[in-house]
């Protein structure tokens, strides 16, 4: 499970305990707020319950990168054409062998299927308000 994880400045302190539960971080952007925001690999799987109660005992705001992936991009194709085509449903076929550092989105059109290749880390950018 990959988790999407934010280090607020307040909690900097805690970064050496964070590094050693999650060994596999990679920074992916700074927040206005001068948050740090990580992607974690949640390995072996049998850590990943010990992991998830660290982040809740110390208050680090964290979801799972998939399921995030999934909603963003629902929410980006719904009630959208493309190429004058309406995008009736929205599969998420996995990784493609082909393209192993990329996840497979299938836009079922009205009359064929479209495929986008993302980056297995993909994050939405942040909205700024």
């Amino acid at each position: 499970m990959k988790l999407k994880i934010v280090l607020p400045a307040t909690k900097r302190h805690l970064y050496e305990t964070f590094a050693t539960k999650f060994p596999e971080l990679q920074l992916v952007y700074h927040r206005i707020d001068q948050a740090l925001v990580y992607i974690a690999e949640s390995r072996p799987p049998q850590d990943t319950h010990q992991q998830i109660a660290w982040l809740v005992s110390n208050q680090l705001e964290f979801a799972d990168l998939e399921q995030e992936q999934q909603e963003v991009i629902r929410t980006i194709f719904y009630d959208v054409q493309v190429d004058g085509l309406r995008v009736k449903d929205i599969y998420f076929g996995g990784i493609d062998p082909t393209k192993p550092n990329r996840f497979q989105v299938l836009l079922q059109l009205e009359d064929r299927v479209m495929q986008l290749h993302f980056p297995l880390n993909w994050t939405p950018p942040p909205v700024l308000s």
